[in-house]
């Protein structure tokens, strides 16, 4: 999941996947945690930087480039 901050224009990235999320090569922390034996979102986000590579799976790469807006 990719969010946009309002008030700050910043972006970050949500990993919601169960096979893992990568940004420029690392490995994202999984935001769905369990908890007594359900899923629980973790709310865990990081920064995502104007220009990345964010890797789903290990096997799906997108080149990721945010615009500004005018």
């Amino acid at each position: 999941q990719i969010r946009r901050d309002p008030a700050t224009g910043k972006l970050f990235l949500k990993d919601l996947s169960t096979l893992g999320t990568t940004v420029d090569g690392k490995r994202v922390p999984p935001s769905i945690q369990q908890a007594d034996g359900a899923d629980m979102d973790a709310n865990i986000e990081v920064p995502l930087p104007a220009k990345a590579r964010i890797g789903l799976a290990g096997v799906l790469f997108i080149d990721f480039k945010a615009v500004k807006q005018k």
